[in-house]
């Protein structure tokens, strides 16, 4: 198990435990119920535990947290678990071993309520060696990840994005961690496979886009 606890927002009910809620209450409502209170529960839990709450028992998380009991980016406060959504097109083997290609451990996948056998939808997570603080940082993290795994939702990218439990977690709940240098270098090994010849100009619209500033070599 690993030795730290993760920082996360999870909502202590699930679907199932609101009274009557799919007679009473549309499923807009349902998410304006788990829009308004998820950032009202912090907790630190361990990633077995925050794996089998989520994946296993159905539980809505956040993987960010938030300041002011307010789930807005505006109102970011750190993140390291960053999960990825994948819906109908790839096995989650597949993902996994591409992941394992390239060195980047998955902490733990889950399968989604709507996931058959014939249309698997899942989730991925990946848990960061150290929280992260900037809400830009996080983005970019957000952002290489989704490059690399291109088959994942794209509006993953929001630091602030809501995800549902799921039916099972698949496969074991993994010790290992990411971390930010092997991250920059599979990312850029992944732009420079899919366009050798536009690598450069690819690399320097996303330090454009997102605000990165360029040093030299010695360069403090």
């Amino acid at each position: 198990m690993l030795q730290f606890c993760i920082g996360t927002h999870y909502l202590p009910f699930t679907y199932q435990d609101i009274p009557d809620c799919r007679l009473r209450y549309s499923s807009r409502a349902i998410l304006g119920i788990f829009h308004k209170r998820i950032a009202g529960y912090l907790v630190s839990i361990d990633i077995d535990e925050l794996a089998d709450k989520v994946g296993n028992q159905g539980h809505t998380f956040c993987p960010a947290t938030f300041m002011n009991n307010k789930r807005k980016a505006t109102d970011f406060a750190r993140m390291q678990v960053f999960t990825l959504d994948f819906d109908c097109g790839i096995p989650a083997e597949e993902v996994r071993r591409q992941a394992e290609r390239c060195m980047l451990p998955v902490s733990f996948m889950y399968h989604s309520f709507s996931s058959t056998s014939e249309c698997p939808r899942f989730r991925t997570a990946f848990v960061n060696d150290v929280p992260v603080t900037d809400k830009k940082a996080a983005e970019i993290i957000l952002s290489m990840l989704l490059e690399i795994f291109p088959e994942a939702d794209k509006s993953c990218k929001d630091v602030s994005r809501m995800f549902f439990g799921g039916k099972g977690v698949i496969g074991n709940v993994q010790d290992e961690v990411i971390n930010i240098e092997n991250l920059v270098e599979q990312y850029h090994r992944t732009c420079f496979v899919k366009e050798p010849k536009s690598y450069s100009r690819n690399i320097l619209i996303v330090v454009l886009v997102h605000g990165i500033v360029l040093m030299s070599a010695g360069q403090d």
